[in-house]
């Protein structure tokens, strides 16, 4: 493969990157809208407050999943590029501006932006 074709994969993967993080935005505002407009009278069972929590963990375990199969090719992806890349200055230059060469942190912000959301929102619910 040649640096056009691996800059292309990897920023399909930046794109998909992008729509997992906005679709679990999206869900977040969608279900702080829920409790909003309801405040003053929901009140939830006790069967439905664990069916709102398990239905909420079951989407973040999916949307993690998805992000760190998609963190993980991207940093494969970014990987190949550097080495394909090595050769030729020029095209090295622009690459290092294109392409960041390391993904780790996306893993990090990912567990702890999933992990508030879910206090606040596991928060939410038992106090409800």
């Amino acid at each position: 493969m040649n640096s056009k074709e691996l800059l292309d994969i990897y920023f399909k993967l930046t794109d998909r990157f992008d729509f997992l993080w906005n679709f679990y935005t999206f869900f977040i505002i969608a279900l702080g809208s829920y409790f909003l407009s309801n405040k003053s009278d929901l009140v939830l069972a006790s069967t439905d407050r664990i069916v709102l929590l398990t239905g909420y963990l079951l989407f973040v375990s999916m949307n993690v999943g998805a992000l760190f199969i998609t963190i993980k090719a991207l940093q494969a992806v970014a990987d190949a590029i550097y080495r394909v890349t090595e050769t030729a200055p020029d095209e090295f230059t622009l690459i290092c501006v294109l392409v960041r060469r390391s993904h780790s942190l996306y893993k990090v912000a990912t567990i702890v932006v999933h992990s508030v959301m879910f206090c606040l929102i596991a928060g939410l619910v038992i106090l409800w």
